[in-house]
């Protein structure tokens, strides 16, 4: 077979998941003398398996390796036709040395069907590999090198594997720049440079807002995003005044303390949004407060919204009681810890299949949340199995 041109296997990502990993497409062997590919050869692999599927991407770099150094060849990105192949993009006449020719740094957008391709110069390449292999694609007598908007004519045939091979990124917001190394925020096509701008915020509620001394209130800090863009490295700060402290939070040991409470979120996608419940004890009477705010590596022109805050009135009590927090969506064990925080004990376990929520979530409880219990009461709870 006299070949050069290839198609590369592709295994790309698509908007749907923007935190796919790039992609080596193609075949990383090295040409050897069963398949000398003569001057003016360009050739692709043409199989369904290694083209570009559905949802494209960038290519980021081009490569191919040979059993011999000193022969040219450049590598390019073709998008075939009926019966013509179309030059997308394509390296410089490159020279084979310690086995290798290639070019990084490239940007060239794709769509599903396109192919990675090899056109052999002024010396026969040994640029493929005879007998194994499936369908290919090219053509020979291409005297001159194609350049980008030139068409050319293919053929089809099979049984070889050509050497060529790509690196494919993912476009989650489709700008032509590959999401790892090119696209500092895949999440939002105008900024390539920078972090993300985002639109983050706080809301905080408390339940009860009064409680006696020993007693405690179940907050649930609400973090959203009003932006488009992904939110990156956010921490939720909460800083209770002295008369409350911190007995524990749905994050559990993700927290520390160091002066204040500081929770690292990770992201948050534009329009997204996620509850944080934190449980805080009475300590001394009088009115208290509970601060919550958020910090992230992206910008966020609007910081005026990024803090919350829930008064939270502490008075002198006699009895102690149990006041039954929300319990469905939380697992097991975080409810048991709630339940006991709030002077109350997990009950009875029932595990059921159901249509909704998560396994091993809870999906029902036998006390409505604000029910007022004594202290030590049992909640009953059913988990999804």
């Amino acid at each position: 077979m006299r070949t050069t041109l290839i198609a590369a296997l592709v295994a790309a990502a698509t908007a749907a998941a923007p935190a796919a990993a790039s992609t080596t497409v193609g075949s990383t062997i090295a040409g050897d003398s069963s398949s000398s590919c003569d001057t003016g050869t360009i050739v692709w692999n043409a199989d369904p398996g290694t083209v570009v599927p559905a949802g494209g991407g960038v290519i980021t770099s081009l490569s191919s390796k040979s059993g011999s150094d000193g022969n040219h060849v450049s590598l390019k990105v073709m998008r075939p036709g009926s019966g013509t192949a179309t030059v997308l993009a394509t390296t410089p006449l490159l020279t084979y040395s310690g086995g290798a020719a290639g070019q990084t740094g490239l940007r060239v957008p794709v769509q599903a069907g396109d192919v990675v391709a090899i056109w052999v110069g002024n010396d026969a390449t040994e640029c493929a590999v005879n007998g194994s292999g499936g369908a290919i694609a090219g053509n020979t007598g291409i005297a001159t090198d194609p350049q980008p908007g030139a068409s050319v004519p293919f053929m089809s045939a099979s049984g070889a594997t050509i050497a060529v091979s790509g690196t494919l990124e993912p476009d989650a917001d489709r700008d032509g720049f590959g999401d790892e190394t090119q696209d500092s925020c895949p999440s939002d096509a105008a900024i390539h440079e920078g972090s993300c701008v985002v639109d983050l915020g706080a809301a905080l509620t408390a339940v009860p807002s009064k409680i006696g001394v020993g007693d405690v209130s179940v907050l649930t800090a609400t973090i959203s995003n009003a932006s488009t863009g992904t939110g990156q490295g956010i921490t939720m700060l909460t800083t209770p005044s002295p008369g409350l402290s911190v007995l524990t939070t749905s994050l559990g040991s993700a927290c520390t303390f160091a002066g204040a409470l500081s929770c690292p979120l990770g992201s948050l996608a534009g329009g997204a949004s996620q509850a944080i419940i934190i449980v805080v004890k009475g300590n001394q009477t009088g009115a208290q407060n509970v601060t919550v705010g958020l910090t992230a590596s992206s910008t966020d022109p609007n910081a005026a919204n990024n803090t919350a805050s829930q008064a939270i009135t502490v008075e002198r009590r006699e009895a102690v009681q149990c006041r039954v927090p929300k319990l469905t969506g939380l697992t097991k064990a975080f409810a048991k810890t709630l339940l006991e925080a709030v002077h109350c004990k997990l009950g009875k376990v029932t595990k059921k299949a159901s249509a909704k929520g998560k396994a091993g979530t809870v999906i029902k409880q036998a006390k409505k949340p604000k029910t007022t219990l004594k202290a030590g009461s049992k909640v009953n709870v059913t988990v999804k199995k």
